[in-house]
């Protein structure tokens, strides 16, 4: 469950967005100082191409969505349609009568409670 709600509030995007973050403070550390690299990885002018990648899918994602309830118009005739759904009647249930299937099997009776007067 805790995966399908990290998948469904977009995690995986954030989860690959920062492989890609840490793949180019990697090499752009190469070239210069650690600081360098992080400027430069988070101006937004030196995208890799998983950042772009990862931009494309998110646009791509979200003009997929499908169209919310809130966005339909809802007609009270079908309301009242689908309130006069027959609802099926509820039966009666009997529950069995208890029967101590292992001892009448093994042909023995249940064993008895210890009198108290044998209990020291």
């Amino acid at each position: 469950m805790a995966f399908a709600l990290f998948t469904i509030c977009g995690g995986h995007w954030a989860l690959l967005q920062s492989v890609a973050w840490a793949g180019m403070v990697i090499q752009y550390s190469k070239d210069g100082s650690f600081t360098k690299a992080l400027e430069k990885t988070f101006d937004g002018e030196h995208p890799c191409s998983l950042c772009h990648k990862v931009q494309e899918a998110k646009k791509d994602e979200s003009q997929k969505a499908p169209m919310l309830a809130a966005d339909k118009k809802i007609e009270p005739f079908s309301l009242i349609a689908l309130s006069k759904v027959e609802r099926p009647t509820p039966s009666i249930f009997s529950y069995p009568t208890p029967t101590n299937t292992f001892f009448t099997a093994c042909g023995c009776e249940p064993p008895q409670p210890v009198p108290r007067d044998q209990i020291s």
